[in-house]
């Protein structure tokens, strides 16, 4: 437990916390990868750009000590960042905050301010359905953009009434960023607390979030995201290439895995997340010399199978070639009736296994 002389501020108490991850991704990957199989022709692949999601913070983030003013108490603390400090992104949004409310029946208004010594608020935010003693992360409002010219400061207004009650927590002080990390507003003036006597940096971390797809600006070097790499089985077939969407042609039937890699003017990113595409192919003619029929499709409970003959085995598949059913009985009935009431909306492939061959087909749910 710390002590510390800050006019009514005392520790309350000190306990462990967990860290939080501060790791910076330089080359983010595509996101939510998924595809349409259009046998017997080929298959199309649709993604998301990449997004980078950064937590700028001074802290450990671990909370280890909760700070306790006097009653009928209203103060302000924040996370300093300068021009040097947001160089790296600029260009970026700060879209919201995280903290650690201390107690129940503290009020908190999250701050963002810009300039000098705060000279100018930007955005006054209130708070509700707060978790306490524990992190939360609340999206502000209004993203605030960065820009590089000023100072960039946030944290929050606390105020509560009668009662001694904790209100912010501090790291456990093994790196005070003093002058950054520790600000504290207290007798009309913004201070740091290593001043007061007491080491820590408050438990205030910023979140970015922005699309990566951006043009140099700010006279400065920003990753530019050049276009994309289509991967079939860890081997590049097909790239680089601007939009967000690409077709493979297939020519061999078989079971293949794909993803897709973001490359920029410094290098490529990691894989998206990885589908699975189940590729077998069947002839127009043996499709109609089975007749197969989905019905309804799209569908919404129930999925009814008609086959002209006993199929050994069903299976169905949704658009990241993971199996969401699975019927391994033999010789399965000529028609069969499917619960997909807990599917979700979306185009699945059912997958029917007859003795020489197997045959696939698409249906859709939506409800």
């Amino acid at each position: 437990m710390k002590k510390a002389l800050l006019s009514i501020i005392i520790v309350a108490f000190a306990i462990s916390g967990f860290t939080q991850n501060s790791s910076r991704e330089q080359f983010p990957p595509p996101q939510e990868l998924y595809y349409f199989n259009m046998e017997p022709d080929y298959v199309e692949f649709n993604w998301n750009v990449p997004t980078i999601e950064n937590w700028i913070h001074w802290d450990e983030g671990n909370i280890v000590v909760y700070i306790q003013y006097g009653p009928n108490t209203t103060g302000m603390i924040a996370s300093r960042w300068d021009t040097a400090s947001l160089e790296p992104y600029i260009g970026r949004y700060l879209k919201s905050i995280r903290f650690v409310p201390a107690e129940l029946g503290v009020e908190y208004t999250l701050k963002v301010w810009k300039g000098e010594n705060a000279a100018s608020e930007i955005l006054s935010q209130s708070t509700s359905n707060l978790e306490y003693g524990t992190w939360n992360e609340v999206e502000l409002t209004d993203s605030i953009f960065i820009d590089g010219v000023e100072e960039l400061w946030f944290g929050f207004e606390f105020e509560y009434g009668s009662e001694d009650l904790s209100s912010v927590t501090l790291d456990d002080g093994s790196n005070t960023i003093d002058g950054y990390g520790n600000m504290l507003f207290m007798n009309g003036s913004w201070q740091t607390m290593l001043s007061t006597g007491m080491e820590g940096n408050w438990n205030l971390t910023g979140v970015l979030n922005t699309n990566v797809a951006m043009n140099r600006s700010q006279n400065r070097s920003i990753n530019t995201l050049i276009g994309y790499n289509l991967y079939k089985d860890d081997v590049k077939i097909s790239g680089p290439f601007p939009e967000t969407y690409e077709y493979d042609y297939p020519e061999i039937p078989g079971i293949y895995e794909y993803y897709v890699t973001a490359l920029y003017d410094d290098g490529e990113s990691d894989p998206s997340n990885k589908v699975t595409v189940y590729w077998l192919t069947t002839s127009i003619d043996d499709k109609n010399s089975l007749s197969i029929h989905l019905f309804p499709n799209p569908a919404t409970s129930k999925l009814n199978v008609q086959i002209p003959q006993p199929v050994k085995q069903i299976k169905i598949i949704n658009t990241l070639g993971r199996v969401v059913y699975w019927d391994k009985k033999t010789n399965l009935q000529n028609n069969i009736s499917i619960d997909v009431s807990d599917f979700a909306n979306g185009t699945y492939i059912v997958l029917m296994y007859y003795e020489d061959k197997t045959i696939s087909e698409q249906f859709i749910i939506h409800k």
